[in-house]
């Protein structure tokens, strides 16, 4: 393992090209004679000073070159040239205090009378200055001042002008301000910013906190400044001091980083992004304290010979004359040459020697935010400091500080990922306490699997078995699942053991917890046999269902509750699982003989719609059993009844299912024959494997509550009751088996039962036999009224039976009573049943009613008579004036359809006056027959001319008369006037203009608008 983490070097390869380049521009533009002293960079300008006091501005990608023209100004030697990040405004001063502006637009610079005799070292640009106006600039001088100035420029023809000039501050020993910067922070007490300004002055570092520049040093007024705002102090301060915030390099986005060159080093400390108001009183706390410390390299130091030093080192190496930030690095330039740092590790990364006898000692470097572009400046030549992969390393370097996350995010090859990932591993792995971290970034690098697991197999199964948790996650071959999931299964059984002996509570039910999401990784494996064997074999039975559940194996967890005879368990199972058709189906006689009402109160679920009845009929179905088996499985089969179309459907449509499962049906077949042998006869002939067995079952318990109720909540007569209600309901349900369910009730001794299934067979005679026999009267009335109006002579011969048997009792009353209930009938129906000791008076009334009812019925026929009498004569009387009735047609009478003369051809004359030819009205007519009315003209036309050429003494032999064929002729073409009768009404929807006929659509088109 140590060997693979070992394999190739994290130190940086001597063989790789420079990260910085210096080459050579043309600034000069053959101005060799001058010698450069300033050089600064901003937004793709750059200007640069010269000796004798020229300036130049230069602009390298358009490679244009300007001459700054002073005028008359005696300018000296520029000491500073301070530009704005933004390129719109540039300060220029010199030794003598003379301080000029100069906007982008301008190439002359105009003096600012109010700056004279301060010579300004540093400044702190506003971030809301504008082309026209730098808003609030802060100053720093030579004299230990803080100036804020407002110099604002119209317009290039006009002149700048120092709007204000106002003293802020002013250090006590004098100390030239060499940096100035300001930054926004957050203050935790009201959620508002806070403006910090940083000030480098001497050897002391100044933070001043406030809510903004008006108020910044009011706090400070009327003591000494270093009392509060000094929050770092080094031996002794450097000439070239300065001061530089800038993004952090490493870190979460948005940090930055505090860069102060001293006499000792770089001091480099972290700005913090929100204070509080113990902040506010104590400044040191908008740094991170303590900072680092970047040393000066020396001449002799090795490339990469630089280490992190503590604070305050001594004595310190020579400072230089210029800084500069990029990205990972820092620019340091010596006279005689320039070094990078790493701004991570703090070690030299390239060191150059400069050739001082060619291009004159190193001035300075610039940073061009722009574009990320360096300067170099030296005194006979300007460079450009190319930069070709800056963050090669990068993740090198955090990995051997080992900030491992740094250093993964800084990767840019998959195998600087692993090689990170790896080293992360193998350091948490020799922490103690750590193997389950060591285990997730195993399980994230590439290190081989063999390795892993030999080292966590040395005591860290804990570890062992989280690595194998991730790589779990991570596989997406099936077969390196499957191993990986049984093994860490095996592994997590045995832990669990290990803790359960050992009684440690809560470590046990995390690792459980832990157990139950690595079986829900394995749901999707074909390894669920393994798996269902481990659980059971160590024990964690309840782990086995929840993974069977997991798997939807529905039939392991019902299994696992039944066998453990937890049966309401099951059941809510079963609900929880919305269903379940065929495990329903399968353990119903054991859920249904342990829990009736849970198992019937599942079996009326929505869910549970599609069950065919029929399978679970033969678990829910035992007369001899309780009241509450009973009363269940009636509950079940009434709500069967009501929602199964198939047995209410009527016997057109009647659809016999056999069951798709025969299971249980031999027992359902014994269980019923227990009730006698007319019983089993009567279920071989029905077909026990249709809907009919439903309302067999329920035939069988109702009749069975009537006789094993006695002693419960209600009795006899209501479970009777409850047996009538039902069979009248399915009076007229072809599945109902009246056969079966009248011997049931003939065993069972169910009086009224049987009446009523005698009627439902129509066999009306033996339900009034068995009533009467049973001296129930009342009951043989209703079945004597049960044949339809139809059939009078039965209902009478029942109702006869009645009166027979009354009769017996000699109770004239009786009889009259049913004389007058049964509406059919009559005194002469019932005398032949009386006896002779019963004398005529006592049926007086009935005889004389009978004697008028047949007196009515005479004078009724009589009436009716003279009604068709008179009827009669009224029609012969009309068909006598129709055959006299007459029509007088004109002599220059014309047709109606074409104009020309009536009596020049045949032609029909109506009543209302109208007179057509009869080719014209056939042409009207004919279009408006029927497709059989129309042949049936066809062939009447051909017989006419059939008789017509038999007259003419052709040989033809019409059949029909020639009278009826002219008469049928007539009624179909004269049947109605054309413009009097239906077929003017009829037409008054038809367009004039049919579109579907031809040359009619032009005639349409010609009429749109």
């Amino acid at each position: 393992m140590d060997t693979f983490l070992e394999q190739g070097s994290l130190a940086r390869n001597s063989g790789d090209p420079q990260i910085f380049t210096a080459i050579p521009v043309d600034l000069e533009q053959g101005r060799s004679q001058r010698r450069l002293t300033r050089l600064v960079a901003a937004s793709g300008s750059v200007l640069a000073a010269f000796q004798g006091g020229e300036v130049a501005r230069w602009f390298p990608d358009e490679n244009e070159f300007t001459l700054i023209h002073f005028g008359k100004d005696r300018v000296g030697e520029i000491s500073k040239v301070l530009l704005d990040p933004t390129g719109f405004h540039a300060l220029m001063t010199n030794s003598s205090g003379d301080t000029w502006y100069l906007n982008y637009q301008s190439t002359q610079p105009v003096r600012l009378p109010k700056l004279k005799g301060q010579v300004l070292e540093s400044a702190s640009w506003d971030v809301e200055a504008t082309w026209t106006s730098t808003r609030d600039l802060l100053l720093g001088t030579r004299s230990g001042q803080i100036l804020q100035v407002v110099i604002e420029s119209k317009d290039a023809s006009r002149a700048a002008q120092e709007k204000s000039i106002k003293t802020l501050c002013e250090f006590e020993r004098a100390a030239p301000v060499l940096g100035i910067h300001r930054e926004r922070v957050y203050s935790t007490a009201d959620g508002l910013e806070r403006l910090v300004l940083f000030a480098a002055a001497g050897c002391s570092l100044y933070a001043f906190v406030g809510a903004n520049l008006e108020s910044l040093f009011q706090r400070y007024q009327g003591e000494r400044v270093t009392s509060r705002a000094r929050i770092y102090e080094v031996p002794f301060d450097s000439p070239y001091g300065d001061l530089q915030i800038d993004e952090a390099c490493v870190g979460p986005p948005g940090t930055k980083v505090l860069f102060w060159l001293t006499g000792v080093g770089v001091l480099a400390a972290k700005v913090q992004s929100t204070i509080d108001e113990d902040a506010v009183q104590m400044t040191s706390a908008v740094l991170e304290s303590p900072p680092g410390l970047v040393p000066f390299p020396s001449k002799a130091a090795a490339a990469n010979g630089g280490v992190v030093s503590p604070f305050l080192p001594a004595p310190p190496p020579p400072a230089p004359r210029s800084m500069a930030l990029t990205r990972y690095h820092i620019i340091f330039v010596f006279e005689d040459r320039w070094i990078a740092v790493s701004r991570i590790t703090h070690e030299v990364i390239q060191q150059q020697d400069w050739a001082m006898s060619t291009y004159g000692p190193l001035r300075g470097v610039a940073r061009d935010l722009y574009g990320e572009k360096l300067w170099l400046c030296s005194e006979r030549h300007a460079f450009g400091l190319h930069t070709e992969k800056e963050d090669r390393n990068v993740w090198a370097l955090l990995l051997r500080l080992e900030q491992f996350d740094d250093a993964l995010s800084a990767c840019k090859r998959p195998s600087q990922r692993m090689r990170v990932l790896a080293t992360h591993a193998d350091c948490l792995f020799r922490k103690p306490g750590m193997e389950i971290q060591a285990a997730r970034k195993f399980a994230e690098s590439t290190v081989p699997f063999e390795h892993v697991a030999l080292r966590f197999l040395g005591g860290k199964k804990a570890g062992l078995l989280e690595y194998l948790r991730c790589r779990l996650k991570n596989a997406d071959d099936q077969v390196t699942r499957s191993l990986l999931s049984v093994w860490a299964v095996e592994i997590s059984l045995a832990r669990l053991n290990e803790l359960r002996q050992a009684e440690d509570l809560e470590t046990l039910a995390l690792e459980r917890q832990q157990l139950s999401e690595l079986l829900r990784e394995c749901t999707e494996l074909d390894v669920h046999a393994t798996i269902y064997h481990l659980l059971q074999s160590h024990g964690w039975l309840d782990e086995l269902a929840m993974f069977a559940e997991m798997r939807k194996d529905f039939t392991t967890v019902i299994l696992h509750h039944v066998s453990r005879r937890d049966c309401g368990s099951a059941i809510r199972k079963l609900n929880g699982f919305g269903g379940g058709l065929e495990l329903v189906c399968r353990f119903a006689p054991v859920l249904f003989g342990a829990e009736p009402n849970a198992f019937a109160s599942l079996l009326l679920r929505p869910q549970l719609s599609t069950v065919d009845p029929l399978l679970v009929l033969p678990g829910v179905y035992s007369p001899h059993s309780s009241q509450t088996h009973r009363a269940e499985a009636m509950r079940y089969l009434e709500h069967a009844l009501r929602h199964t179309p198939e047995l209410h459907q009527s016997g057109g449509d009647l659809e016999i299912r056999a069951s798709s499962s025969r299971t249980g049906g031999s027992l359902l077949l014994d269980n019923l024959a227990s009730v006698g042998d007319e019983t089993g006869h009567a279920m071989q002939q029905s077909g026990w494997a249709s809907g009919t067995a439903i309302l067999n079952a329920m035939v069988v318990l109702l009749a069975t509550d009537c006789t094993q109720n006695a002693g419960g909540d209600t009795g006899p007569e209501d479970a009777e009751a409850a047996l009538l209600r039902f069979l009248e309901a399915q009076e007229a349900n072809p599945l109902l088996d009246p056969h079966f369910a009248l011997r049931i009730c003939r065993q069972k001794g169910l009086i009224k039962a049987m009446v009523l299934l005698y009627g439902l067979m129509q066999m009306h005679e033996e339900a009034v036999e068995v009533a009467l026999k049973h001296e129930d009267i009342a009951l043989a009335k209703r079945s004597a009224c049960k044949p339809p109006d139809t059939e009078k002579r039965l209902r009478q011969k029942l109702w006869l039976r009645i009166v027979e048997h009354q009769a017996a009792t000699s109770d004239v009353q009786k009889i009259i009573g049913l004389i007058r209930e049964s509406q059919e009938l009559t005194v002469r129906d019932v005398l032949p049943y009386l006896s002779d000791s019963m004398t005529i008076d006592a049926f007086k009334d009935e005889i004389c009613e009978c004697l008028d009812k047949y007196e009515g019925q005479i004078v009724t026929l009589r009436q009716e008579m003279d009604d068709h009498r008179r009827a009669l004569s009224a029609f012969k009387e009309d068909l006598k004036k129709a055959e006299e009735r007459c029509i007088v047609v004109a002599a220059d009478q014309c047709c109606e359809i074409c104009g020309a003369d009536a009596m020049t051809e045949r032609f029909y004359a109506f009543t209302c006056t109208h007179c057509c030819h009869e080719a014209c009205l056939r042409a009207l007519i004919l279009p408006t027959l029927s497709e059989k009315c129309r042949e049936h003209l066809f062939k009447l036309e051909e017989a006419r001319l059939q008789h017509q050429a038999a007259a003419a003494g052709a040989a033809a032999k019409p059949g029909s008369p020639l009278a009826e064929v002219e008469d049928e002729l007539d009624g179909i073409l004269a049947e109605d006037c054309p413009f009097c009768g239906q077929l003017m009404i009829d037409t008054i929807m038809k367009p004039f203009i049919d579109p579907n006929e031809a040359g009619e659509a032009e005639e349409i088109e010609s009429w749109a608008i």
